[in-house]
């Protein structure tokens, strides 16, 4: 689960009675930030899971040598399915972001392979969310001020 906590300062109370007096642009600039952050979350997941060098252990597959990622990297890169499944979707009031794959999960939350044992997790999402945090607040100033202006 993802909390965040927000301060109110003295600066931000004006900012809230601000909003308060403009609540339909306050909801707007919301939706336009949403809906730019998912697509900065999903451009990040794409070009870290793209992006080499991983330095996990290399194993052979259909006859070739791939490199796999090691715990705390993006995934590797092995068939593009996980690369090209990240999306991020807004609504009137939320934005969901992740990925269509099936295995998607057992990469954001580490599994156990078939032989037994564990696979850390490579948690792509999360990894996407922290990598983008200036982004992400440049795009909500950006977006509220074009909108309260």
């Amino acid at each position: 689960m993802f909390q965040t906590t927000l301060k109110i300062t003295p600066g931000s109370k004006t900012v809230l009675f601000e909003l308060s007096k403009h609540k339909d642009l306050a909801k707007k600039a919301i939706r336009n930030s949403f809906n730019k952050i998912g697509k900065e979350l999903v451009n990040r997941a794409k070009q870290g899971i793209a992006k080499p060098p991983k330095t996990g252990f290399i194993y052979k597959y259909q006859g070739q040598y791939i490199q796999a990622s090691r715990v705390g990297e993006y995934a590797s890169n092995r068939s593009g399915r996980l690369k090209n499944s990240m999306n991020s979707k807004t609504t009137k009031d939320k934005m969901v972001f992740g990925t269509s794959v099936e295995y998607g999960k057992f990469l954001e939350e580490g599994h156990k392979s078939i032989n037994g044992k564990w696979v850390g997790k490579r948690d792509n999402l999360l990894k996407s969310i922290v990598d983008t945090r200036v982004e992400q607040i440049s795009i909500i100033e950006k977006m509220f001020k074009r909108e309260l202006k």
